[in-house]
């Protein structure tokens, strides 16, 4: 639905690092398909949470898991 604009695909940079660097252990021959894809999305790459932003969750999410959040959810 992102590739044809019906919404806007937000991810961070740290999700985008994590799934390259499993394709290329893991899948290699999928690291082209994938980064053409990424260029097709339009995607809006946002920055990792700070520290701060992660504290908050940190009570109720694994730390490893903290880069999946949702990028707005860094703002509550």
């Amino acid at each position: 639905m992102a590739e044809v604009g019906l919404f806007q695909a937000v991810v961070s940079e740290q999700v985008l690092e994590e799934c390259q660097r499993n394709l290329a252990k893991k899948l290699p021959a999928a690291v082209a398909t994938f980064s053409d894809l990424l260029t097709r999305l339009n995607l809006e790459v946002v920055t990792n949470p700070s520290a701060e932003a992660s504290a908050q969750w940190q009570s109720i999410i694994e730390a490893k898991e903290l880069q999946f959040l949702p990028p707005r959810s860094w703002q509550m």
